[in-house]
């Protein structure tokens, strides 16, 4: 599946899936999804339906970076992971979608970005939170965030925190954990 297709057609369907019978929010800013090299697009959500269109709007309050070659092994097994808590995507996406005005502007505001790089059987996967319009830099993120894929998935189902992971050492952090801590703040809700 390419950029595009996973973009505009799988995750479309895969929320509208995961979501079930979410209340008809409207974003109140957009996030931006980039695979490197393929494009990008704006999403956000329009009366409880997720919208996507080509470009970054102004709107932007956070972009997600990930490499072509990351975004199957990486993005797709993450949402296909959440049919096991059904409905735990869905009510995290919509926490980020509905940020109220204050929400949207502090995550713009945050000085800087965050790597998120997951060790997944011999492959170094990353992706790139980056607040607001700034530089999408993969090598110039402030704050870099470590962790094996099944510890991924394990926190990602709810089946252990990562708040324990840190503490058990699974999870690491390099740099600025500021930026960590107030990303994974907006992010959990």
């Amino acid at each position: 599946m390419d950029a595009r297709q996973f973009v505009e057609d799988y995750l479309p369907s895969r929320f509208a899936e995961l979501g079930g019978n979410q209340p008809p929010i409207t974003s109140r800013a957009s996030g931006v999804f980039r695979v490197v090299g393929s494009g990008e697009w704006s999403l956000r959500l329009e009366a409880g339906r997720l919208e996507i269109e080509k470009g970054m709007r102004d709107d932007c309050a956070l972009q997600l970076s990930l490499h072509a070659d990351d975004l199957e092994p990486l993005v797709k097994r993450l949402l296909d992971a959440a049919s096991e808590s059904l409905g735990s995507l869905a009510a995290s996406s919509l926490t980020a979608l509905n940020w109220d005005e204050e929400t949207v502007g502090l995550v713009k505001n945050i000085p800087g970005s965050a790597l998120v790089l997951v060790h997944d059987d011999g492959a170094d996967r990353q992706l790139l939170i980056t607040p607001g319009h700034g530089l999408a830099d993969f090598a110039a993120a402030a704050c870099r965030i470590e962790c094996r894929m099944s510890d991924l998935l394990e926190a990602q189902a709810k089946r252990e925190s990562a708040m324990q992971l840190f503490m058990d050492g699974k999870i690491l952090l390099h740099g600025d954990a500021q930026i960590a801590l107030a990303l994974g703040g907006v992010l959990a809700g």
